[in-house]
């Protein structure tokens, strides 16, 4: 009969120790993120856009219309048109009527959250009509006096140029 090593006690001693020191070692992991988290938290001071997973607030396409070259992503340069309103149909901004596109880099904090969303993957000559959830926008502050706390807004969106 031959004898296997790894049936000995000094064997078994060593996988047990293996196995306690890798368990001690995944709850330090744990241990750090947690407080990492605490501390971030208690380090903010003003209010952030957080998507976390399927949760996360969202844009709704109502309507669009495709356009043609390079698609919109972060870090690019959009200049597009777009009038938005509230759900009754008030206008609260337009740059078409004020006469001038807008431009801004996406991801930059240039616009409200939802816009960036809301021109994520259009091109060129692309029209798109969106509902913005009021978490990405102003939310329960509103905004001078013209959108209300909590409402969400539509905007019609026309991607001129993408860069």
């Amino acid at each position: 009969m031959r004898h296997d090593p790894s049936q000995s006690p000094a064997s078994a001693s060593a996988r047990a120790t293996s196995r306690a020191s890798g368990r001690a070692a995944w709850r330090a992991v744990w241990c750090a993120a947690l407080l990492f988290g605490m501390f971030a938290a208690v380090g903010c001071d003003r209010a952030v856009s957080v998507k976390v997973g399927p949760r996360a607030p969202k844009i709704k396409v109502l309507s669009e219309t495709e356009g043609v070259g390079v698609a919109v992503s972060t870090g690019r340069t959009v200049t597009a048109h777009y009038v938005a309103t509230t759900p009754d149909g008030d206008v609260i901004l337009s740059t078409r009527d004020a006469g001038e596109p807008m431009r801004w880099i996406v991801g930059e904090g240039g616009v409200i959250a939802g816009m960036d969303d809301a021109v994520m993957g259009m091109r060129a000559g692309g029209r798109r009509r969106v509902e913005i959830p009021p978490e990405l926008h102003w939310g329960r502050a509103g905004y001078g006096g013209k959108v209300p706390p909590n409402s969400p807004l539509i905007f019609e969106i026309e991607v001129m140029l993408v860069k």
